[in-house]
């Protein structure tokens, strides 16, 4: 029962972390996006 909480817990962690990640990557495109276009 623990072990099995303790799994979901990480999981939880795990998928925030993917989250967090995802959502600096997307913030790093639209950065170069808008360098890009303030280029031009």
């Amino acid at each position: 029962m623990d072990h099995l909480k303790r799994l979901k817990a990480l999981e939880l962690e795990n998928r925030r972390l993917w989250t967090v990640i995802a959502d600096q990557e997307l913030a790093l495109v639209v950065v170069k996006e808008t360098a890009a276009r303030a280029g031009h």
